[in-house]
């Protein structure tokens, strides 16, 4: 497809658009079965939540910093993935790397510690109706292997801030957990989503429910997409520049034809996903219910995880299976996901095989009605093992080893109301394979709630990151290098005793109904965030028995903290008799760092010993853009027509990498000459989608995403990022 297909697509929802918002005649005969972008004032602001306090309120009342965004919202606003629908949400930066791959952080604390190999967010937790999804590896999620897509969502719910006292490790800066539909309909129900446009992108989704009686209900899902990159070029480290023609690369692994093959399998593709769920709900009782699921990913990614490329090609294939129960006051979770995962392109050295095994339980206890307890225990166990790609052939790669990685822990959550005001406390405490020592996470909340328009809240919170499988127990030599007098040899080393990454949190907050139809909700926060990990390269040692250099490059802790202020303010405002709904949102950041020292070298270990870890200052953040927000506008003008505007904005912020700095300046190796791809520039993203509903099960829809092709890239080294330019059709009975 050319430009010119994205002109027709714009100048058709022009078209569209113009007739809706006149066409004022209400036809109940082309109403939907369930009319997906209806909605009431009460819906409009009454949404509920579950995550913020493991029960289930109104967001409004919620004890935390949380919002929600519904299935209605993602419908309206035309989100192509999961991952582009969270910047419906307030308090969170996501960034594109390529057609349809991201990397998204809450409140950010992103790119810290500065210039390491993997520089994607590792401090947010992301689950799928309670069921973690999340690589123990090297930590983070990678959002392409999730299994489900928009199709399968109800909801997703946001909680912002340190969440591990309730949901585990890893929830250092918040929780993002992704709610999937039930048939909720007596016998069949299905729905089906396809679209397709420029540059080469093709969607498509389906679901099928049968609920034969109230006890039972039984589900299926399936997803696809293909994406191509929309510019196809490459960054040349050495030369600084991006290029098209990869024979006039310096990189080996892109200018010799065979390894092109290798690590470029398919220069074209941005994404490529297909993803198979199965559900069944059992009720037989009204104090008993059973959720079964089990399900399928296999993707190829365009994705920025630094391997001494800019970007690279990653795959994935796993499967899962989950039981889910709630049982005479009982909660119980039990899950297991088994894949394989690839790093670089087809190069089998840097593929792994992954297990991870989740058991959760909790039991309420109700003291009064005012007063209850949950006691809770979690155990969760990670195995990764590249034995069979790298020991068992003699060959090097990612990980050269087998290993895993368990905790077991149990918390506590006492929740009172007295009067006005509402007290929770939880504690929680995590007992790993390593580090060895304890770890304790807690929650303080106190809630006043004067009325029903006016609710003020103040928590202080700790959590911890896990215990990753790499930092751990690495042990793997990355190259013999032919130096003078002896070869040299450089290893990477984890450590089993380093201190895991901890945020501590004050927020105060304050959601208010101003009338009936207009509800603002206001954050202020103060994070500071240690512990952190990185890399360090020791003095090197000589090993004369076997005539070799030896350099050490150890996991270790930094003297890093990261301090951060900030506020968050979001508006939900209904108008017109609820057709047009408008919410704003923005956040407003400042991080310091103390003690930060980009120079990853011990004193005697540096090339030049006034550049080393001990080479420290005090300076500004600059991972996460010090402004970063959006909107969401909804116009339903009537039961067949829904124009949708929505945008996202964030200033300019910096990304460095362990290759960002590797080129030496003008004056020599230091101080770094860092690239100036490192620098992003801030945007202001638009979208818009326009839909008509034919029948009452049929919907076609014109959908721009980044209508306005603000190219510029979003992190090191990543795709210019394309206008979207999509036309699809929607099914639902």
């Amino acid at each position: 497809m050319n430009f010119n297909f994205k002109n027709c697509i714009l100048t058709a929802a022009m078209a569209m658009a113009i007739p809706a918002v006149s066409y004022s005649q209400t036809d109940s005969t082309f109403q939907q079965t369930e009319d997906i972008t209806a909605i009431s004032l009460e819906d409009l602001m009454n949404v509920k939540i579950v995550s913020a306090s493991r029960s289930e309120e109104r967001a409004f009342e919620a004890p935390l910093s949380s919002f929600v965004v519904t299935r209605k919202e993602i419908f309206n606003s035309g989100a192509t993935s999961i991952p582009e629908a969270l910047r419906l949400c307030p308090g969170l930066f996501v960034k594109q790397m390529a057609n349809g791959t991201y990397d998204v952080s809450i409140r950010g604390m992103d790119n810290l510690p500065t210039h390491q190999y993997n520089n994607s967010n590792k401090l947010i937790l992301v689950m799928i109706d309670n069921r973690p999804v999340f690589d123990y590896l090297q930590g983070g999620t990678y959002w392409q292997n999730l299994p489900i897509d928009i199709i399968d969502v109800e909801r997703i719910e946001v909680v912002l801030g340190p969440s591990a006292p309730l949901y585990g490790p890893n929830a250092v800066t918040g929780v993002i957990n992704i709610i999937t539909k039930n048939a909720d309909k007596n016998g069949i129900s299905a729905s089906a989503h396809a679209q397709g446009g420029y540059p080469g992108t093709v969607m498509g989704q389906g679901y099928v429910g049968y609920k034969p009686s109230e006890k039972i209900d039984f589900s299926g899902s399936f997803n696809l997409q293909h994406r191509n990159r929309g510019t196809v070029d490459y960054y040349d480290l050495e030369r600084r520049t991006y290029i098209t023609n990869l024979d006039s690369s310096t990189v080996p692994q892109y200018k010799d034809p065979n390894m092109r093959k290798v690590y470029l399998p398919n220069p074209q593709l941005a994404l490529e996903k297909t993803g198979v769920n199965l559900n069944a709900n059992f009720r037989p009782k009204e104090d008993i219910k059973l959720h079964l699921a089990g399900g399928y990913n296999g993707n190829k990614s365009w994705y920025g995880i630094g391997t001494g490329l800019t970007m690279t090609q990653m795959s994935n294939n796993s499967m899962y299976g989950m039981v889910k129960g709630e049982i005479k006051g009982f909660s119980i979770l039990t899950s297991i996901l088994n894949g394989k995962q690839g790093v670089v392109g087809d190069l089998e050295t840097y593929q792994y095989n992954y297990s991870n095994i989740d058991a959760y339980i909790d039991y309420t206890i109700k003291i009064t009605d005012k007063f209850n307890l949950r006691p809770a225990l979690h155990f969760q166990n990670s195995t990764v093992n590249d034995k069979p790609y790298t020991v068992e052939r003699n060959e090097l790669g990612l990980f050269n080893n087998k290993a895993s990685m368990h905790n077991l822990a149990a918390s506590l959550k006492a929740d009172y109301t007295l009067g006005k005001f509402r007290f929770i406390g939880a504690l929680r405490g995590d007992k790993f394979k390593f580090p060895e020592k304890l770890y304790l996470s807690y929650q303080g909340i106190v809630n006043f709630r004067a009325n029903d328009k006016n609710n003020l809240r103040f928590v202080v919170a700790r959590s911890n990151s896990g215990s990753f499988i790499y930092d751990t127990y690495a042990k793997l030599n990355i190259g013999t290098h032919p130096t003078t007098p002896f070869p040299t040899e450089i290893w990477i080393n984890g450590s089993k005793d380093r201190r895991l990454v901890q945020n501590d949190m004050v927020e105060l907050g304050y959601r208010l109904q101003l009338m009936e139809n207009l509800q603002v909700d206001i954050a202020a926060f103060h994070q500071s965030t240690q512990n952190f990990i990185g890399t360090i390269t020791q003095a090197y040692q000589v090993d004369m028995p076997n005539n070799r250099i030896v350099v050490n490059v150890n996991a270790s802790n930094l003297d890093l903290k990261a301090i951060q202020r900030g506020a968050t303010i979001a508006m939900n405002l209904a108008l017109s008799k609820n057709k047009i709904n408008i919410k704003p949102f923005i956040t407003i950041q400042k991080t310091r760092l103390l003690n930060y020292s980009p120079y990853y070298f011990t004193p005697d270990g540096a090339p030049d010993p006034n550049y080393n870890i001990n080479t420290q200052s005090d300076v500004d953040g600059k991972g996460t853009p010090d402004v970063y927000g959006g909107f969401y506008a909804n116009y339903a003008p009537n039961t067949k027509w829904n124009i949708n505007i929505n945008g996202y904005l964030m200033s300019k912020y910096s990304i460095y990498t362990h290759i960002s700095a590797q080129q030496s300046s003008e004056n020599g190796v230091f101080p770094y000459n860092e690239h100036s791809i490192s620098n992003i520039n801030g945007k202001f993203i638009t979208n818009a989608k326009v839909s008509y509903q034919i029948t009452r099960t049929f919907n076609i829809f014109l959908n721009a995403r980044n209508a306005f092709n603000q190219d510029s890239r979003e992190f090191f080294g990543s795709d210019l990022i394309n206008g979207l330019y999509l036309a699809g059709i929607n099914f639902d009975y």
